[in-house]
């Protein structure tokens, strides 16, 4: 698969990216990446990581101004989901590109033009020390804060807190982790983590139901 940006008729907006696949020793006919990737405005620098993820700049979506830098996870069947902005870490008010991440998201590189760099478009690198894990709590499918999240680390307890629907933890490579997730009236529930060196983030949902009262 060939990803690129272009400005060609037929599109959503200034430059969309375009992707073609080479089959039988020749190039398909180049398809648009479709609007779930490609806005009004201009979205440029695809990369494809290993594990499929899309990492692009845009100008379209709303982020933190000028180009901001996004990802977008591909579903079972290869089409790409929403956007999603990678935050303050790598955006600024100006434009920030090309990025690179390897293929164990350990290490990556990215383009600005920020200020504090050495003159106009910049290369900066970044590292990755723990591994991102975003946990979602939904009660009877709704997403619902003050959740008691008690968190254990090979087999001790580092956390035992109130959380809202939508939290990030920071797990440290190579470690056994053990998450209950309770909320008053709700059945409580479990969910083990266990990491290797690799930090892919870890994106994960739970759906707690309510106990059922005891008729009389």
């Amino acid at each position: 698969m060939l990803y690129f940006t272009s400005d060609r008729g037929g599109g959503y907006g200034g430059k969309d990216i375009y992707y073609s696949s080479y089959i039988n020793g020749k190039w398909s006919k180049p398809k648009n990446a479709s609007k779930n990737i490609n806005t009004s405005g201009d979205e440029r620098y695809p990369f494809i990581h290993a594990d499929g993820t899309l990492f692009f700049s845009s100008n379209g979506l709303q982020g933190y101004g000028g180009m901001d830098i996004y990802k977008s996870v591909p579903n079972k069947i290869g089409e790409f989901g929403k956007p999603e902005n990678l935050g303050k870490q790598f955006n600024s008010p100006t434009d920030d590109f090309g990025f690179y991440l390897d293929d164990n998201y350990d290490k990556g590189y990215f383009s600005s033009d920020k200020n504090g760099g050495e003159g106009s478009d910049d290369i900066y690198s970044f590292e990755y020390v723990k591994i991102p894990l975003e946990l979602t709590v939904y009660c009877e499918g709704k997403p619902t804060d003050n959740i008691n999240i008690t968190i254990t680390k090979n087999e001790k307890t580092i956390s035992d807190t109130l959380y809202t629907s939508k939290s990030v933890f920071e797990l440290d490579t190579n470690n056994t982790y053990h998450f209950t997730i309770a909320k008053d009236g709700y059945t409580a529930q479990q969910i083990n983590v266990k990491t290797g060196r690799n930090k892919k983030p870890v994106i994960t949902s739970i759906n707690l139901t309510a106990i059922k009262k005891k008729e009389n």
